[in-house]
């Protein structure tokens, strides 16, 4: 069988299969919007990352940055021991 794909890597072809266990709970501080988790690979290695939708699809003004997943694993830790 052949394939008449002119970009095999494209997105249309690739199936996110990014597994953490806080996606799909978090949303943005800022604007509410949900938080999605994305992995990037470069400089040697692979880094996960967490960005707001709202402002990805610019539904919102937010000027959130992306935000390592350390952090955010950080910050959920930190949110439940204090409460």
């Amino acid at each position: 069988m052949t394939h008449n794909n002119p970009c095999p890597r494209s997105r249309v072809n690739s199936k996110r299969t990014h597994r953490h266990y806080l996606r799909s709970t978090l949303v943005c501080a800022r604007c509410g919007s949900r938080m999605v988790f994305t992995r990037s690979k470069g400089n040697g290695g692979h880094y996960d990352y967490f960005f707001c939708v709202g402002r990805h699809q610019r539904r919102t003004d937010c000027a959130l940055p992306f935000v390592a997943a350390d952090a955010i694993e950080v910050a959920v830790e930190n949110y439940y021991r204090d409460h």
